[in-house]
């Protein structure tokens, strides 16, 4: 049987980090089902996200969104070079 679950959270970034378009893909890759709603500034914008699907799947989609923010914020602070 397989378990079914729902996540929501809201995340901000600058636009050119292109979270939105990260987010879909991997989502689609995974096969979850995506609400998101994503409000633009000039600067940065925020994308409010429900994701639904099993959960094995939505684990693997947080820890890698997780583990791709964390490096992208490493690369920005120049502690990645």
């Amino acid at each position: 049987m397989v378990r079914m679950e729902t996540w929501r959270e809201i995340l901000v970034g600058p636009r050119w980090a292109k979270l939105p378009s990260f987010i879909r893909d991997e989502c689609f890759r995974r096969g979850l089902d995506l609400t998101i709603d994503v409000e633009k500034g000039w600067i940065r914008e925020s994308a409010r996200i429900e994701v639904k699907g099993d959960k094995a799947n939505l684990d693997g989609f947080k820890s890698d969104l997780y583990a791709a923010m964390d490096n992208y914020n490493r690369k920005l602070s120049g502690e990645g070079t």
